[in-house]
């Protein structure tokens, strides 16, 4: 038996037939030199998060569910790490760094990758929202780390959730 009736908030779309879609979220961790300056910061000024915080899914996972509204549900998953290269051809010095790990000299930032991906549960998933749900986290992002940049790429396509695996 089907029902059919508008989004209201109240019914909840069983997991097997919810809609989804994903996107990736890039966060740049603050460097050693980066860390320093922000520990003499003064008190008044909000702080940025620390690499422990970036880090840590369940922290993330709560800053992109205050970024969507109730019946939207979200998942996240930390992907990868990876270098951002500030020039398009590292020097030989600026690599071996890189290995080291030692970013105070080297002109790339580290960034963790974030797969995030949305459920309507309670409302139904539209790309147009979405696409406004990765704004809103990639804002609130940027306005607590330093160096991160906004994403290029879109939201996916609207799929089953049952073809997800996450």
């Amino acid at each position: 038996m089907c029902i059919f009736t508008k989004p209201d908030g109240v019914l909840s779309a069983p997991q097997e037939i919810q809609l989804c879609s994903y996107f990736s979220l890039f966060i740049a961790l603050p460097t050693s030199k980066m860390s320093s300056i922000e520990s003499n910061r003064s008190s008044n000024t909000s702080s940025y998060w620390s690499s422990e915080q970036i880090l840590d899914a369940t922290f993330i996972q709560d800053i992109v569910n205050n970024q969507v509204p109730k019946g939207i549900s979200t998942k996240v998953k930390c992907w990868r790490m990876h270098f951002r290269h500030h020039s398009d051809k590292p020097s030989v010095e600026e690599s071996v760094n890189w290995i080291k790990n030692d970013l105070s000299h080297a002109k790339a930032t580290l960034v963790a990758e974030y797969k995030i991906a949305v459920f309507g549960v309670k409302l139904p998933i539209i790309s147009k929202n979405v696409e406004k749900y990765k704004k809103s986290i990639e804002d609130e992002v940027g306005r607590m780390t330093k160096g991160t940049r906004k994403g290029a790429w879109s939201v996916s396509n609207i799929i089953p959730s049952s073809l997800l695996k996450l």
